[in-house]
């Protein structure tokens, strides 16, 4: 029989085991005696040393197999951890209750000793799996320990108050996951103790050092960009934006992160994510650079196309040369003809070059605000004939 035929019938059995046969509301139901739980626990063995010496045997490039038989053998040590906690109301009321705690622990103990065992063949390829039930208590108190250490550190050093805010908040929050794994608990001790180990602390080293554990959280993201936009809202001139940008981007590019170190794995890393925002802000500067050069030759051209300039938004404009195709003042034939006119000799309130389509299409579309300024506009000049002229009559 292959070696992994014979690692699933010694996973099937230890499944059948702890599944059917020890589940409480079974195991109440059975008339327990002291061979009997004897004989459980010696198929337990057995089976475990099965699993263990074919776990052994894998070849190395058969990682998957591994992590699947290790992930097994967790699932079936936190169902132990549930009988013991979770179920105990369903056995506590037997008579043999304390065996039956006596059986389930050292049940869970024999699990745990595979998983120990399992862990230490081949620990790079199990860092994504979650860790034991039981094994999570204890790591968690000494992850906490750990943190209150980080923490009283911070609160003497000169870093930036938001930036240590932020960093315990992440890391408790990853302390916290539902599925905690192997590789959150490496990197919670990992990224404690260099902290911990920096000497002369400050804002710009600390910044640096999450840089480096690639401490990808959408916060940490945020606290450079928004260092970065008060960085550039002090900077006046596009040019010299543009330069600030250029020597962050080039201090982002120097800086390294460790490989294979991240506090979200499944997420960007945070150099890409910081390389593609410089990029975009960079862009964007670029092309208000290029707008404001357009608009400068645009104002040359319009001085010296002689253009004269009407105090009224192309709106007003539009209505106010309407107003004069409906009285007859000006020609109703060829009206396309007289608004590129106007388009061509005149510019309005923010719009040095009037588009003619644009000015005969608002002279209709007229809405109500316009109208009313257009109707203020026509009585001020209407008094204004009546005071110097004495047209009232």
């Amino acid at each position: 029989m292959a070696n992994r035929e014979i690692m699933m019938d010694a996973l099937s059995t230890l499944f059948n085991l702890v599944e059917e046969d020890i589940n409480p509301h079974q195991l109440i139901k059975k008339s327990l005696t002291a061979e009997l739980l004897q004989e459980w626990q010696a198929l337990l063995v057995n089976n475990t040393r099965t699993l263990k010496q074919g776990y052994l045997l894998e070849r190395p490039e058969n990682a998957a197999e591994k992590l699947y038989f290790l992930d097994q053998v967790t699932s079936l040590s936190n169902t132990l951890q549930s009988y013991l906690f979770r179920y105990r109301a369903a056995w506590t009321v037997s008579p043999a209750a304390e065996s039956i705690r006596a059986f389930y622990v050292a049940s869970r103990n024999i699990l745990e000793s595979l998983i120990e065992a399992l862990l230490k063949n081949g620990a790079h390829q199990t860092l994504d799996l979650p860790i034991s039930d039981f094994s999570l208590a204890n790591v968690t108190i000494d992850l906490k320990v750990k943190c209150r250490e980080l923490h009283q550190y911070l609160e003497i050093c000169s870093a930036d108050p938001e930036l240590i805010r932020l960093l315990m908040n992440n890391i408790y929050v990853l302390l916290r996951k539902r599925h905690l794994t192997y590789r959150d608990t490496d990197y919670i001790n990992g990224l404690c103790s260099a902290i911990l180990q920096t000497a002369g602390l400050d804002t710009r080293r600390l910044r640096e050092l999450l840089f480096s554990w690639d401490f990808n959280s959408p916060e940490f993201f945020m606290y450079w960009v928004n260092g970065w936009q008060r960085q550039l809202v002090a900077v006046d001139g596009l040019h010299e934006q543009l330069e600030t940008i250029t020597i962050e981007q080039d201090k982002i590019n120097s800086l390294q992160p460790k490989a294979h170190v991240h506090m979200l794995p499944g997420e960007v890393s945070l150099k890409e994510d910081l390389q593609h925002f410089l990029g975009e802000k960079g862009q964007l500067v670029s092309q208000l650079m290029k707008l404001r050069r357009i608009v400068l030759k645009d104002n040359e051209l319009a001085k010296s196309a002689a253009r004269l300039r009407i105090n009224l938004p192309v709106t007003q404009f539009g209505l106010f040369i309407r107003l004069q195709i409906e009285s007859g003042m000006l020609p109703k034939e060829n009206v396309g003809q007289v608004f590129t006119f106007f388009a061509t000799h005149y510019s309005a309130k923010q719009a040095l070059f009037i588009s003619a389509e644009s000015l005969q299409k608002k002279s209709t579309d007229v809405e109500h605000v316009t109208a009313q300024k257009m109707k203020g506009h026509l009585i001020w000049m209407v008094n204004w004939i009546n005071e110097h002229y004495s047209a009232t009559d």
